[in-house]
């Protein structure tokens, strides 16, 4: 499989591949997402593509990549993301709310004004079993989190440096061993155990 590209720029509205099951348009891409397949939509990698305000809730996406794709505005309530790597896409005002974001990643990623509540990154079975040096993070680094809703989540082990959190509501929120910058320590509206419970670099 190749992937194939023309042109300096790169841009949302213009897809450069996308696996052959998931078609090769935003429309086939987006069609086949919101369609609650039986077998999931597991491992799937797709680049630069806009399939924002899209109905993709309670889909099993684990394992897939998604590099500079859009997904504003859109509806993943849910959805099963383990060890799903999103690379500088767009989630703002995505509801992300009751997905299981194991070992995912969302780096770069603009996720202002998204809905994670009652996410949860540390739903892989038998993580209690592992020694916590072993755990593998979900990572948020330099990700713009601004505005987001992460209460009632469980964002332990979380690596939130270099991340924009300003605005954030984590009411309720487990941050035990989070990686949080020094420079919230006052900012975010904290209790004293997740104060600390977080890591602050």
């Amino acid at each position: 499989m190749f992937v194939v590209s023309a042109g300096e720029y790169m841009d949302y509205s213009n897809y450069l591949w996308v696996e052959d099951r998931a078609g090769k348009t935003p429309e086939a891409v987006r069609t086949l997402m919101s369609q609650k397949q039986s077998d999931g939509l597991r491992n799937m990698h797709i680049h630069n593509m806009d399939i924002s305000h899209g109905e993709y809730s309670e889909n099993d996406l684990r394992g897939s990549r998604f590099e500079r794709v859009c997904f504003n505005n859109s509806k993943m309530k849910a959805c099963l993301l383990h060890e799903s790597i999103f690379q500088e896409c767009d989630l703002s005002q995505t509801d992300l709310s009751s997905s299981h974001i194991w070992c995912g990643n969302f780096s770069g990623c603009d996720l202002s004004e998204s809905n994670l509540k009652y996410a949860n990154i540390n739903s892989q079975p038998d993580l209690k079993k592992l020694s916590k040096k072993y755990c593998l993070k979900t990572r948020f680094n330099n990700s713009n989190l601004e505005r987001a809703d992460l209460s009632f989540g469980d964002f332990r082990l979380a690596d939130f440096s270099g991340a924009s959190l300003s605005g954030c509501n984590i009411t309720n929120t487990i941050l035990n061993d989070a990686v949080i910058d020094k420079k919230y320590q006052k900012e975010l509206k904290l209790t004293e155990e997740q104060y600390r419970g977080i890591q602050w670099v």
